[in-house]
This record gives C-alpha cells, structure tokens and sequence, in this order.
C-alpha cells in the first residue's frame, strides 16, 4: 500500500480537526498543528482555506462514487442508490457520515460555489446513472427521493428507521426499479 502523500495527510487532519472542533472551519494554524507542519506547509498544499476544504469535499465525493460504483455493478443502481443512503455499521462509515455532518455544515453555513458545486456534480452523476436504469422518471424520482430523504435524515441525525421497516421500504423500491429495467 503506498504511504500517503503530504496533502492527504493535511486533508486528514482537517478531517479529525472537523470531527473535533465541530462544524466550525478550522483555521489553517489548527489544521497545520494537527497535521505537524509549517501553515506554509498547509499553503503550499492549499492556497487557500476554501481551496483545501474544496479538496477535502472532493475526497469524500470520490469515496462516496467509489462505494456507489461498487455496489452498483454488482446489484444495479438502485441498490447502490439505497445502499450509500444508509451509513454502513462500521467505524470507517461511522467516521465517514461525521465528516459528512461537518461538510453539510459548512455548506449551510455559507460555502463558496466551488464547494456546492461538488456537491451537485456528485448528485447529478448519481441521479443520471439512476434514470438510466430506472426508465419511469417517476419511479427513478421517487427512489431518489427516499434514498435521499434517509441520508438527510443520517446527516442530521434523526431517529433510524424501524430496520426491517427499512428493509421493506428497500426492497419495494428495488421491486419498483426492477419493473422499469
């Protein structure tokens, strides 16, 4: 496995500095202590502080298609759409959905187009890949808009669904898409 590079190193601790100081943007002075470099370390990296916040969105973006992309050639869109929604039980997802609690965040609390922009980048390579499969627009928009609603829901942290009311929401939906398909 290769060792990570410097900037991955930085967008970690920017990670953990977000996990710890909560959804206010860190400073770039927290960020370097964190990652034990200069903040001419952190600039050279990252010009600026929304330039490494826009790295950091790109990674998870680029974690969340990869994990969509897994699931989805192996039981189609749909599921995957279902899938990602639902923060998977482990310490990595745990983790994974608290940065994603401080992305939001920061989003709502003002973000650059930049950093919105990946978001609906994101959102809108998803939804075409869900159309594709699902030919009913109004079956492609209601799956999307339940997988959606779950993954808010997480985001804010809501109350779970009861999980095997979940379970029937899930395979109704893939019944839903499978009829389209």
């Amino acid at each position: 496995m290769a060792r990570p590079s410097k900037a991955d190193h930085i967008l970690d601790a920017l990670e953990d500095e977000l996990l710890s100081a909560g959804p206010e943007t860190p400073s770039l002075e927290a960020v370097a202590a964190r990652a034990d470099v200069t903040k001419g370390g952190v600039l050279y990296h990252f010009p600026t502080k929304d330039a490494m916040l826009e790295a950091l969105l790109r990674r998870w973006a680029t974690r969340a298609d990869e994990e969509f992309e897994a699931v989805a050639s192996v039981e189609g869109v749909t599921a995957a759409w279902l899938s990602v929604a639902t923060p998977a039980p482990t310490p990595q997802g745990s983790r994974d959905l608290q940065v994603a609690r401080s992305l939001a965040a920061l989003l709502r609390a003002g973000a650059t187009s930049a950093l919105t922009d990946v978001v609906h980048e994101l959102a809108e390579r998803w939804r075409a890949r869900l159309a594709a499969e699902v030919k009913d627009p109004v079956h492609a928009e209601i799956i999307r808009l339940v997988g959606d609603g779950i993954y808010y829901a997480n985001l804010v942290g809501a109350p779970p669904p009861d999980p095997e009311l979940l379970d029937r929401v899930r395979e109704t939906l893939l019944g839903l898409a499978q009829e389209d398909i």
